[in-house]
């Protein structure tokens, strides 16, 4: 709840803060769906809609603020190439290197679930990754999912209302595995 009132709160003033400084979007190709200059500034809402539901869970363990700096630090290269249109290699050796930090502060992916090798001996029976492929996987998972939302990005609410389903949807796993 706490997220949904900081992101509708946010909203307008991420609008103002683009129009201020002139972080707009021109329609300038045909990726473009939109007629008319609109800010760039959406994702200000969606971030600070993100940290607000992270500040307080879990009494702030290891794990949240990790995810809290990654989240940040995503942000800022978000941020960046909004103002100056970075070039995509650039922006996504960036992201490597987000989520490599991210890797290296400890939120890693290390096992996955082998739905396939379940018995009523083992029917929590895990695929234990090693290092170097929690690594790839850890990393290609978080640069897949910053890519997938900044791909929606261009339609009006779509990359908003996709995240909210999304989080709506870890929220439900995370309770449902004990996470309170």
């Amino acid at each position: 709840f706490r997220s949904v009132v900081v992101a509708v709160f946010a909203s307008p003033l991420s609008i103002r803060a683009a129009n201020r400084f002139g972080i707009i979007d021109r329609p300038k190709d045909a990726r473009r769906v939109h007629k008319k200059p609109v800010p760039r500034f959406g994702g200000m809402a969606i971030f600070l809609g993100s940290m607000a539901a992270l500040l307080v869970p879990a009494g702030m363990n290891s794990q949240i603020r990790c995810a809290m700096i990654g989240g940040a630090l995503m942000y800022l290269l978000g941020i960046s190439d909004d103002i100056i249109d970075l070039k995509p290699i650039v922006k996504f050796a960036g992201q490597i290197a987000v989520a490599s930090i991210v890797y290296a502060l400890g939120v890693r992916i290390t096992f996955i679930s082998n739905y396939f090798h379940s018995t009523i001996a083992d029917p929590n029976a895990n695929i234990i990754l090693s290092s170097t492929v929690a690594y790839l996987i850890t990393v290609f998972w978080i640069v897949g999912i910053t890519n997938a939302v900044n791909l929606m990005d261009g339609l009006d609410g779509l990359a908003a209302g996709s995240v909210a389903i999304m989080s709506l949807y870890l929220a439900y796993i995370a309770y449902i595995h004990g996470a309170r």
